[in-house]
């Protein structure tokens, strides 16, 4: 295989990393197969390729990327009816286990810092803002530019819930210890008991 072309090594390669891929699937070795399916599409990009990426995805209950896969699949490609209606029973799916938040409060001309289990998320301004996340412990953070306000939240995600979430801003705490009253009286009480000895 190493004196074909480039274009049909590659391809080659897509299947070779797709069969791997399902042989993973079979075993149900989804993170495995998540990521032979994945370079497999990336080098091909072959329906059957993402559409199996999906599945895995959904597999590992991953469902906001399986969502967002199945979506790629049926707006970037055209699949043979079949696969396409397969693909959007799976995505409807995958679509109603994703727990959402919806975060009421903020500024809609105000574009703030917003993490979730600490990855940064991109504020598009749209108000309440709809947060998308798998289902398990879930942290937000938001933070108000310039300022030393903050809001954070902690909870549990459940599939397919969606809860309203007031966004309450409070002062951080961004003294340093050297500011507090407390630090100087102890130690000017050390001080001073050391001036007595």
């Amino acid at each position: 295989p190493d004196d074909l072309p480039p274009d049909e090594l590659t391809m080659e390669k897509a299947k070779e990393l797709f069969l791997e891929g399902a042989a993973a699937a079979e075993g149900q070795r989804w993170q495995e197969a998540s990521n032979l399916f994945l370079r497999s599409y990336e080098l091909s990009h072959r329906e059957s390729a993402l559409l199996n990426y999906a599945v895995s995805l959904k597999e590992l209950s991953r469902f906001v990327e399986a969502r967002d896969a199945f979506d790629k699949l049926l707006r970037e490609h055209q699949p043979p009816p079949e696969m396409a209606e397969k693909a959007r029973v799976m995505r409807d799916e995958a679509a109603g286990k994703v727990a959402v938040r919806d975060l009421r409060g903020m500024d809609r001309d105000v574009t703030h810092e917003i993490l979730v289990n600490g990855v940064a998320v991109p504020d598009e301004q749209q108000r309440p803002m709809r947060v998308d996340e798998n289902p398990g412990p879930l942290r937000l953070r938001v933070i108000m530019p310039d300022s030393d306000e903050v809001f954070s939240w902690e909870g549990q995600a459940a599939a397919g819930e969606r809860v309203l979430v007031d966004v309450q801003f409070e002062a951080r705490d961004t003294s340093s210890i050297f500011e507090s009253p407390l630090f100087w009286i102890v130690t000017g009480a050390v001080v001073v008991a050391g001036a007595a000895v």
